[in-house]
């Protein structure tokens, strides 16, 4: 599990399952810590977007060389003019896959722009 943490804001990466002792257990744990007690069960984890209008910008190759920068998030951000949401996102997607196409290969690591190329050649 990855919990996000920005700015003093926590994110589950991804939905939590729990059994319903955890559940009691969570509950308690935000009660006493936040002060709060309502918790709302829903059908979906997810809300509905129906009727909300995503703009994703396509990535770039050289974009993609940035994530195994080692700069910070918030460095991306500014140099890539991207939110933090999208460089977490594609970081997760791409740099595994990457590396390990980059292994496979014999190519450098990290990967140069002519190797994201190449990688995105072969697996688009």
């Amino acid at each position: 599990m990855i919990i996000n943490v920005k700015d003093n804001w926590v994110d589950f990466d991804k939905p939590v399952r729990m059994t319903e002792r955890q559940i009691k257990d969570f509950k308690k744990f935000i009660q006493e810590e936040f002060n709060t007690s309502e918790i709302k069960y829903v059908k979906e984890k997810e809300p509905n977007r129906e009727g909300i209008e995503v703009h994703q910008k396509k990535w770039e190759a050289w974009e993609m060389v940035a994530l195994f920068s080692g700069e910070d998030t918030p460095t991306l951000e500014k140099k890539l003019n991207r939110n933090s949401m999208s460089i977490q996102m594609m970081g997760q997607k791409i740099v595994f896959e990457v590396l390990a196409w980059a292994k496979k290969r014999g190519r450098a690591i990290p990967p140069t722009q002519k190797d994201i190329e190449d990688f995105l050649g072969e697996n688009q």
